[in-house]
């Protein structure tokens, strides 16, 4: 990860920002996203505490995720169609076929929506997510990709102005300065 990226992310401090590699892994955030985020930095379905956290894995095979995610099926749709597309541009991609391997391994689920062979990128839009210590958000959200590193989509997420969702994102907005501020 460019460290002029993390910089970016970081002054991104009012918004909810993470940054995805091509397979979905969770590789950057900035302190809101992390507390937005957090069931997904916690899950249990992270190969090792080094590595990243993955949002089709976590959609698939977290339990957790059918609470997080208002709509879980269309963000489980979501994750198929953007990982096929990344197996059409890279179809080598060593990682992207051991993850796709895993997931249909461990998903009946997964493995039904990948022979449907849907294709698409998710750019924009909104999203409900429930989290487990400010209840509902609802979110706007847009998919940035960096011409200076494409490999790289940054996913930053909006709230109305003075819409509930503001003010409960308020709460982890707290924490995360108060996190910054105790682990400089």
């Amino acid at each position: 990860m460019p460290q002029q990226v993390q910089l970016l992310i970081d002054a991104m401090s009012a918004t909810p920002v993470i940054a995805l590699s091509r397979r979905l892994d969770v590789i950057a955030s900035n302190a809101l996203g992390r507390a937005l985020f957090d069931m997904v930095f916690t899950s249990p379905t992270r190969r090792s505490s080094a590595s990243p956290p993955n949002l089709a894995s976590v959609v698939f095979l977290d339990p957790a995720a059918a609470r997080f995610y208002d709509d879980l099926d269309n963000a489980a749709a979501a994750r198929v169609r953007i990982l096929r597309a990344q197996a059409g541009a890279t179809p080598h991609d060593k990682q992207l076929i051991q993850l796709v391997g895993e997931l249909s391994t461990r998903s009946t689920d997964f493995r039904t929506r990948w022979a449907a062979h849907d294709v698409g990128v998710h750019r924009a839009g909104r999203r409900t997510l429930h989290h487990h210590q400010v209840g509902e958000l609802i979110l706007g959200f847009e998919e940035l990709t960096l011409d200076s590193s494409p490999a790289i989509t940054l996913s930053a997420y909006i709230a109305e102005p003075a819409s509930p969702t503001a003010e409960r994102l308020q709460l982890p907005a707290a924490w995360a300065a108060t996190t910054a501020t105790a682990h400089p």
